[in-house]
């Protein structure tokens, strides 16, 4: 399993512009998150792990917005019975890291990144993503988010 160490030695070995922040406590969900950070739960990011056609996708959407399960499916091109959200243990396996801690980058391999362009603005200067465990965030910018995932920015969350 992947930790807030690996995090660390991609940022660093990728000269990427983010920090790790860390809290005395768990934060594995959003609220818990802003909370600890006394920032926004828009300022949260969360990764989310899809399997379309049984390939994984990383989907990144943030605060608690739910992401549509239909344009999902528009976008993977794939139909209602071929896109599900990986399991937790299916989240380990693919990324290394567990869920409440799984940062947008990092993995064990890179994966096809959507990032929801409803939710996540492609300007925002600080953004809080998953750390590696569940004391850790990791502190970005959407620009560096943008740059190191390669994801694709699309209306994914329902309105």
């Amino acid at each position: 399993m992947l930790t807030d160490q690996a995090i660390q030695d991609f940022i660093t070995a990728n000269n990427i512009t983010g920090k790790l922040v860390y809290s005395e406590e768990e934060t594995p969900t959003v609220a818990d998150s802003a909370r600890m950070l006394g920032v926004e739960p828009e300022q949260i990011i969360k990764s989310l792990v899809f399997l379309a056609n049984g390939i994984p996708h990383l989907v990144i959407a943030a605060g608690e917005v739910r992401v549509s399960d239909k344009r999902l499916r528009d976008v993977m091109e794939v139909s209602r019975s071929k896109l599900r959200m990986a399991k937790p243990d299916e989240v380990l396996e693919i990324t290394g890291f567990p869920v409440g801690a799984m940062p947008p980058f990092g993995h064990k391999e890179k994966l096809p990144t959507w990032i929801d362009s409803f939710s996540v603005p492609d300007d925002a200067t600080q953004l809080f993503g998953g750390g590696g465990t569940r004391s850790a965030m990791l502190e970005l910018s959407s620009q560096t988010l943008l740059s190191v995932t390669q994801g694709k920015y699309l209306p994914l969350s329902t309105d």
